[in-house]
């Protein structure tokens, strides 16, 4: 079996070396790697897996390889769709993961942009922990019966019979338990996504409750009104509006969070329900950290 695992996962790992080459060419984003290659590395890579479904070089090289065909499958929906900003959307997010940034080749002084997307119910695997060996218990070891002429000798030979010693019990070590892997938080742009998916969903939560103060505050200090009104202007007509309503519901879903440093754009489709009012849009919000929390300074229907 471990030879199976090895043989599937050197072809998968060659034709992904071929792959890789031709991913830090001029078309790394756009289909540049063939897809023969890319078949042939799913090809073995799948089989790696069939074969030992706790393999996780073949898991993590079947999701670079499917996330290859997507990235050569959404841009060709944009040759053919270019108004298409779903595609774009999900392009936006797929590409700079076979960029320069994401092979450890950044540009003297500019800070890396890591994508977030928020997850969907995923489920976390449990580690798999190898089981301790269990020490085999030795043997008693029982010594041969001398033979007949022995015996019979030993009434005249004042030598008495000695036995051979028993040989020793093999010890057998204890394997011990692999380390448990680092939870997925410590990654930073992992943990900001995670804070900035939060702001957004208490933003939509006080607007569903027509929680007006707690809507309003998750507006920072320089957000831009919209039609240049002064803020406290723009502060009365959102209140306003929200109050007249006998009920609210503001129902978020596809997020998608770009978090770059101290600033974060989160864009989503939009479910509006209020009286007699049914909307649904793709939003766009711009955020920035300020005083320790994620505030909005930007709102805007697209992206």
């Amino acid at each position: 079996m471990r030879l199976i695992q090895a043989t599937f996962a050197l072809c998968a790992v060659t034709v992904l070396a071929s792959c890789a080459s031709n991913m830090s060419g001029p078309d790394r984003a756009g289909g540049g790697t063939s897809q023969l290659q890319l078949e042939r590395a799913r090809v073995s890579l799948e089989m790696a897996a069939r074969t030992n479904s706790n393999y996780a070089p073949a898991q993590e090289g079947l999701g670079d390889i499917y996330t290859k065909l997507a990235i050569q499958a959404y841009t060709k929906t944009l040759q053919l769709d270019g108004n298409n900003t779903a595609v774009a959307s999900k392009l936006a997010v797929m590409r700079p993961l076979f960029s320069a940034d994401a092979q450890g080749q950044n540009v003297a002084g500019a800070a890396p942009t890591r994508a977030y997307v928020a997850p969907m119910n995923r489920a976390v695997a449990a580690p798999v922990v190898p089981m301790a060996a269990s020490p085999v218990p030795a043997m008693p070891v029982v010594p041969a019966a001398p033979p007949a002429s022995v015996i019979g000798a030993s009434a005249s030979n004042s030598a008495a019979f000695v036995p051979a010693a028993p040989s020793p019990a093999p010890v057998v070590a204890a394997v011990a338990p692999a380390p448990a892997p680092s939870s997925l938080t410590s990654d930073p742009s992992i943990a900001a996504g995670k804070e900035v998916e939060g702001a957004v969903y208490a933003w939509a939560k006080a607007w569903s409750a027509k929680d007006v103060a707690t809507y309003l505050k998750a507006y920072g200090k320089d957000f831009a009104t919209p039609g240049g009104h002064t803020r406290k202007a723009w502060e009365a007509e959102r209140r306003n509006r929200i109050v007249s309503k006998t009920r609210i519901s503001v129902k978020l879903s596809e997020l998608l969070v770009d978090v770059r440093a101290d600033k974060a754009s989160v864009s989503f489709k939009q479910e509006y329900n209020a009286d007699a009012v049914n909307n649904s849009d793709r939003k766009t919000l711009e955020l920035v950290k300020e005083g320790g929390r994620w505030v909005i300074v930007k709102e805007y229907i697209g992206g």
